[in-house]
């Protein structure tokens, strides 16, 4: 930047701005222009229709493809929704929900029982597809498409889940929908087609063109994006043609209008106008030619300027010859080169923060357990990825003859001063486990061991840096738990009788937030076979780019589903399909406790 002094000076010397220059020559070339354009109006009288076609087509196709893709996705939601619903809703309320959509004509649901297909649920019309068709989706992960049914505006949508072994049926009509549409813009012609090329619906063939039979000619087409209009010589007849790829489906539309009689008036069109664009084209370049060797000459020192800099060399000023903003051209890139040269030493000091905070990275990683831990009596494992190099959440755990002592943490914020958290308390459990060597009954309070990690937290992030946390010590022998929440996750219990439920206590105050506070103690038993599931927030916070997230209430219904089967892949594998491969916004820390 400038300052007021500087631009002051500067704006009192340009005698002849660079902007009036450009603006005349500008001036020039439009009024030759709008002369020449003029007179190509008068002569021809008679409007670009070409446009006016090109436009229509397009605005048609867009409503058009908005209308169907509106009516796909009311079907897509509702059997989304169903296919989870199907075998818990009653007859009653599945009968009003379908009766309120006027599109929908009959449901049907299906369930595959060792490898055979079974109906379980149906209401509305009655219809059926290929048996062939229902067994293929039955043996992909995730279908939602849809298949023609009898006819030019019905079709049925697909929608099957192999992880519950159920797929659901929808059939729909789409003659209510395509009714307006089809008034204001009677000289077009439309088909949807699904996957296999069969007709969903079509227009009448109001100017006497054969969709059903052109329709293998459209599939030879090459189109570029969604909605662009290419021009096609069908059996010795041209034809405006426009193709999109709908979101939901998958599905294709074409959009056709015959071109007849205006094939001679747009070839006039187009003749003139590239008539037009060579007479246009030769005055502005005798006009960019001289006026190139007048701006061409500050430019060339600037050049200069800019080849000197290239080679490394950022102790140069360049003078200015002229008195109009190449003055001022001059006077920013001096600027610039010196901020250059700044930011390459700030970016020395950058170069040099960034390696200090992989080695803290490093540093923080060597704190977490790099396996778990089996034996006769239990396992454990976990599993950590940070959101950023340096993140906040930590577990671990100790073992000992009689005692198993785990933990997992997660401090507020990321970065440095949060890994510096996680530090210090990864190295007051190490002291934990140094005293319990010799006094065992540090582990017989989980509360007393928070009561002294407080006090480090408290030093410290000072009441601004805090964390959560759950700290369990597991007595082996009794197989009794002792436990305390300083405001954590609530971790989940998965008893050998089947039961399900989060560990509930009532939580402390964070680990920081107070100097002194008390820690309450915990107890509860635990038998051959439970689970015990922990878990910081990123887990059920974390969001894809559609805002969805692997919430509670998922990971409750999975754990009910797998209960028997439940491991860290299972929970994992389920997170991973709803984020995919999104970039986190909170780190995230799985542990599984498992009791032999």
């Amino acid at each position: 930047m400038y300052n007021s002094n500087m631009n002051s000076k500067s704006n009192k010397t340009v005698k002849y701005p660079f902007k009036l220059k450009i603006i005349l020559a500008n001036f020039i070339l439009v009024l030759l222009f709008l002369l020449t354009y003029v007179g190509i109006t008068v002569n021809q009288n008679q409007k670009e229709k070409e446009e006016y076609l090109f436009d229509s087509i397009y605005n048609f196709t867009k409503g058009m493809t908005a209308t169907v893709q509106n009516d796909f996705q009311l079907v897509a939601t509702l059997s989304s929704m169903l296919i989870q619903l199907v075998e818990t809703i009653d007859e009653g309320s599945l009968t009003n929900t379908l009766s309120s959509l006027p599109m929908i004509k009959g449901f049907q649901s299906y369930k595959m029982v060792s490898g055979k297909i079974y109906r379980i649920r149906s209401t509305g019309k009655d219809f059926s597809i290929p048996d062939a068709l229902l067994a293929v989706n039955f043996d992909k992960d995730q279908v939602d498409e849809f298949t023609a049914l009898e006819g030019n505006t019905s079709y049925v949508w697909i929608t099957c889940r192999k992880s519950i072994s159920t797929c659901n049926l929808i059939y729909a009509d789409f003659q209510f929908a395509i009714g307006a549409v089809d008034e204001d813009y009677s000289k077009f012609e439309y088909i949807l087609v699904d996957r296999e090329s069969r007709s969903i619906m079509k227009s009448f063939d109001h100017q006497g063109t054969n969709l059903t039979k052109l329709l293998p000619e459209f599939t030879k087409m090459k189109f570029g994006d969604d909605y662009a209009i290419n021009e096609f010589n069908i059996h010795s007849e041209k034809f405006l043609v426009s193709k999109t790829n709908l979101e939901i489906g998958p599905a294709t539309l074409y959009v056709v209008s015959p071109l007849k009689s205006l094939a001679v008036q747009i070839k006039r069109v187009v003749t003139d106008s590239l008539g037009i664009a060579g007479i246009l084209l030769g005055l502005s370049l005798v006009l960019s030619v001289i006026l190139s060797t007048l701006f061409t000459k500050a430019l060339n020192v600037l050049m200069d300027g800019v080849n000197v800099v290239s080679t490394g060399n950022y102790d140069i000023q360049v003078q200015s010859t002229t008195n109009d903003e190449f003055n001022l051209l001059t006077s920013t890139f001096n600027s610039m080169v010196r901020k250059i040269k700044e930011n390459i030493i700030q970016l020395e000091k950058s170069f040099r923060m960034e390696q200090e905070i992989k080695l803290a990275s490093l540093l923080q990683d060597s704190f977490m357990p790099s396996d778990g831990f089996e034996d006769d009596r239990l396992k454990i494992s976990g599993f950590y990825k940070p959101a950023t190099e340096c993140a906040g959440d930590m577990w671990g755990f100790q073992p000992s003859p009689d005692k198993f002592i785990f933990f997992i943490g997660d401090v507020t914020g990321h970065g440095l001063s949060s890994a510096l958290v996680t530090a210090a308390s990864s190295s007051v459990f190490t002291l934990m486990q140094d005293i319990a060597k010799n006094d065992q009954t540090i582990y017989t309070d989980p509360g007393k061991i928070f009561y002294y990690l407080n006090k480090v937290i408290s030093e410290i992030g000072g009441g601004k840096l805090m964390m959560t946390c759950f700290l369990g010590i597991y007595d082996i022998p009794k197989k009794k738990l002792s436990f305390s929440n300083s405001s954590h996750d609530y971790p989940i219990i998965i008893k050998s009788s089947g039961e399900i439920s989060p560990i509930m206590s009532k939580t402390d105050f964070r680990l920081g937030e107070r100097p002194d506070p008390v820690f309450q103690s915990n107890e509860m038993d635990l038998a051959t076979g439970d689970k015990i599931l922990l878990y910081t927030d990123g887990l059920v916070e974390n969001k894809n780019p559609q805002g969805k997230n692997f919430s509670e209430g998922d990971l409750f219904r999975l754990i009910k589903r797998q209960k028997n089967k439940l491991n860290m892949d299972v929970v994992l594998g389920a997170y991973s399909s709803i984020l995919q491969e999104s970039i986190p916004q909170d780190d995230l820390t799985v542990v599984l406790l498992e009791v032999k």
